[in-house]
């Protein structure tokens, strides 16, 4: 059976992104909006936590299921692949989650990778999906242009969720294994394109973006190019998290990218990250450190220092209007930074400043660079918290630089 034999769904034009738990500042209520619709999970925050997870777990399969296809109890004999998928996704609503019980981004990229499966064979019995099945979705993946390792692991998912079922007894184990036979895209063996390596930022733009950057946000990405930090640790920085004793500081994220392999991350700051960290220390330790709400008072105080002409008493009345009615429709500076607000605010910067908009993630591979080409690969690794040195190695390119050193003198 072709993917044409078997009944299209209709796939729904949504994002693949997990909608998140937030705060209603006009409100004080904490709520989530799904499809459109919000859902206001009251003032307490453990307690709006809790009806948010059950919240996204009855919405999660509707989500998944295509447009039109009934959630009816079957046979386990005849369960559908939109079935298997959607009892997945209830089943892990609440799995993916942090250390502050938050969803990570994993179950959106689930959410991602079982579109195209439902598109396909969303209404095939589960049972039936085999490896030259897997290799249709393997190849519609490949005709939107995803690159050769998002497909990979993508279909990598996929599996996953047929080992899952085999474990539920939703499908027969010989569906799960034949699936096995099925290899990831080998380098230039496929249409797929290759993903493109990332690259420091040259190092004429970074400087050149320094002076149009706000205060806070050139701090940050300050810090990130001495220390090599990933953005999520800058992003979360706590007073708290920071040992102060001693001539080198020591950084321990609460969260971090591989603390759910049982890692510990420790960040050194040495003098010029202590200066640079120092004014912007807070008195609560449980505070966040760079807090756009806080960014926000500090561009206005400086507004109103730099002001030349007096304020008169009709606009002073004027602008307490527009902001009581700007609070009321736009959503205020949030306690910390998310990704894309930073990312946005060097984007604004690069563009002031006439260079390619670089992202903040880049300025880690800045930092593995310069501390491997001045104390060596494994100084590198343990700088940046690297396990394995061969993740190392894909953050600088020094092999090269060595050998040409050689060839110059021995060549």
């Amino acid at each position: 059976m072709s993917p044409a034999d078997v009944a299209q769904p209709v796939v729904r034009p949504r994002s693949s992104r997990i909608p998140r738990l937030n705060l209603h500042r006009p409100s004080g209520h904490w709520r989530v909006v799904l499809d459109g619709r919000s859902h206001y999970l009251g003032k307490d925050r453990v307690e709006a936590q809790r009806r948010y997870e059950a919240l996204l777990a009855r919405w999660l399969p509707q989500r998944c299921l295509p447009e039109g296809a009934a959630r009816v109890e079957v046979e386990p004999g005849a369960v559908r692949v939109a079935d298997v998928a959607a009892k997945f996704l209830e089943a892990h609503a609440t799995y993916f989650v942090g250390p502050d019980g938050e969803q990570t981004g994993e179950l959106d990229n689930f959410v991602r990778a079982f579109g195209v499966l439902l598109e396909l064979y969303g209404m095939l019995p589960a049972e039936q999906f085999s490896p030259k099945r897997l290799k249709d979705v393997q190849a519609a993946m490949v005709a939107r242009a995803w690159c050769r390792s998002s497909v990979n692991h993508n279909v990598q998912r996929v599996k996953r969720l047929f080992k899952w079922a085999t474990g539920e007894e939703l499908v027969p184990a010989s569906t799960y294994h034949g699936l096995q036979a099925v290899d990831g895209l080998r380098r230039y063996r496929t249409a797929a394109p290759e993903p493109e390596a990332v690259k420091p930022v040259p190092e004429k733009d970074y400087e050149a973006v320094l002076p149009h950057l706000p205060a806070m946000v050139r701090a940050m990405v300050e810090l990130q190019y001495l220390t090599g930090m990933r953005v999520g640790e800058v992003r979360m920085m706590r007073t708290c998290d920071v040992d102060r004793t001693g001539k080198v500081w020591r950084y321990t994220p609460w969260r971090h990218k591989t603390q759910h392999f049982g890692r510990a991350r420790i960040v050194c700051l040495g003098p010029k990250s202590q200066a640079i960290l120092v004014p912007w220390l807070k008195l609560d330790p449980q505070a966040p450190i760079f807090s756009p709400e806080a960014g926000e008072k500090l561009r206005r105080r400086r507004q109103r220092a730099q002001r030349r002409t007096r304020v008169q008493p009709s606009q002073v009345v004027r602008g307490e209007l527009r902001a009581t009615r700007a609070d009321e429709r736009v959503r205020a500076p949030g306690e910390v930074y998310c990704v894309e607000s930073y990312r946005r605010a060097i984007a604004r910067a690069c563009k002031k400043a006439g260079v390619e908009a670089w992202a903040p993630a880049r300025l880690r591979h800045n930092a593995a660079e310069r501390i491997r080409r001045e104390f060596g690969l494994e100084a590198a690794r343990c700088y940046l918290g690297h396990a394995d040195i061969r993740t190392t190695q894909l953050y600088s390119s020094m092999d090269e630089a060595k050998a040409m050193s050689a060839a110059l003198q021995v060549g």
